[in-house]
């Protein structure tokens, strides 16, 4: 979904403050990616005017009529949700409950910035899931399709605000560089913290007269983001360079539209939570007229029973009910190992072919090596990583063999007798 919004004055169609200022018409280039709307060309025509450099050219742009529009023709929601799912299923496999949540989670998020209404709250989420089930990769992906900017922080390497060390607030910098230097841009973003759970003390006290890194500290400065705090910035020389040239020295930073997601294990809560509830938070019903209703009150139920177990494991209360929606992820099964190995764009084996093709060469592998890697890597629940570790240990000593030469030789990984991997080379 994208946020049309002008150039220059920064206004976005069908935002009602605009009224003011008798914005009606966003005029969009022929690419269709840039935008200005019907005041800023008044401004501008008048400029051309007055310095008399009007110059003759056959219009090039596309005009958006705010009075005339509708939300599903600036964008045909289905078919990009459509594209969006099978762009992630082409590279995640598995958990495809969790990716359709998070999908959900990120438009909302845009719905909710296009709509400009305040009163319409923040969904921030927190998404649990053991390492390796691709909780990072598919808030990447979908954030890129989307065109949204976001930064994924690791929480255990933070700070407190004013000390030594990363702080919160060096988050918003970066967001603000993933955005091109466009403030408007980062303030429409995703921070997301992963680790989160590392950093959850066990003592529910107060936030206040804690130590630096303390994590009811960090707690305490995750929450002032969170509740739609005006910062200021300090911005890197770059961005000093980028914000002199529209002359002002402060950035100050809004995070009222910012939507943040925490990630981590959670392994004991999470555990705890799949035992006693089914894995959708929302559950169905199909009753006799072969309808579909939801559970409201075993929903509720779960909803308040993970707000429990995250304060019980050191979550404060106030940071706690910032979060109204819950994702989890399922551990790969070995189907699953296998079908990354195969079929996944994020395949470690598509990615070492690749680099072997380079060198005049290609790889061979059997099913029943596939087999014992994916059982190898399901056995150590450590997700496709311990995949990569696996293929580039298998792999690593015949490229640094054969690195000074022109050609790798085609290589075989197979079973031999006693059900052991084996490379054969053929030369």
């Amino acid at each position: 979904m994208m946020v049309f919004y002008c150039e220059f004055c920064q206004a976005e169609l069908n935002n009602a403050v605009n009224n003011s200022k008798k914005i009606k018409k966003f005029f969009g280039s022929k690419n269709g990616k840039s935008f200005i709307c019907n005041f800023c060309v008044q401004i501008a025509f008048q400029k051309c005017l007055d310095q008399n450099i009007f110059e003759e050219k056959e219009e090039d742009f596309t005009i958006i009529d705010s009075d005339k529009i509708s939300n599903e023709e600036l964008f045909s929601y289905k078919d990009e949700i459509k594209t969006l799912l099978y762009q992630l299923d082409k590279s995640i496999i598995g958990n495809d409950l969790a990716k359709k949540e998070i999908l959900a989670l990120l438009s909302y998020h845009q719905w909710r910035i296009f709509q400009d209404d305040p009163r319409i709250p923040k969904k921030n989420a927190i998404i649990m899931g053991t390492t390796g089930t691709g909780k990072t990769s598919i808030l990447k992906i979908l954030s890129k399709e989307m065109g949204i900017p976001i930064v994924i922080a690791d929480s255990t390497t933070l700070t407190k605000t004013g000390y030594v060390g990363d702080d919160v607030s060096t988050i918003l910098n970066i967001l603000l560089e993933e955005a091109g230097n466009d403030i408007f841009k980062a303030q429409k973003g995703v921070i997301v913290f992963d680790e989160f759970d590392k950093i959850i003390s066990h003592k529910n006290d107060s936030l206040s007269s804690r130590s630096v890194s303390d994590p009811l500290s960090l707690q305490s400065e995750f929450l002032k983001f969170i509740e739609s705090k005006q910062i200021y910035l300090s911005p890197s020389s770059e961005q000093q360079n980028v914000f002199q040239q529209i002359q002002t020295k402060k950035v100050v930073f809004d995070t009222s539209d910012l939507t943040f997601i925490m990630l981590g294990s959670f392994e004991h809560l999470r555990k705890q939570i799949l035992n006693k509830k089914n894995l959708s938070i929302l559950k169905m019903h199909r009753n006799s007229n072969n309808e579909d209703s939801l559970l409201i009150n075993e929903n509720i139920d779960n909803l308040v029973s993970i707000t429990k177990g995250l304060i019980e494991i050191g979550m404060v209360r106030e940071l706690a009910a910032r979060f109204t929606s819950f994702i989890f992820l399922k551990d790969l099964n070995v189907e699953q190992y296998k079908n990354i190995i195969l079929y996944s764009d994020l395949s470690p084996l598509s990615n070492i072919r690749k680099y072997f093709k380079y060198f005049k060469s290609d790889i061979i592998i059997s099913d029943e090596a596939i087999t014992l890697i994916s059982e190898t890597a399901f056995k150590e629940k450590m997700g496709v990583r311990y995949l990569n570790t696996i293929f580039n240990r298998l792999l690593e000593p015949i490229v640094a063999e054969y690195i000074l030469q022109d050609k790798f030789p085609d290589v075989s990984i197979e079973l031999n007798e006693q059900s052991k991997i084996v490379i054969l080379f053929h030369e």
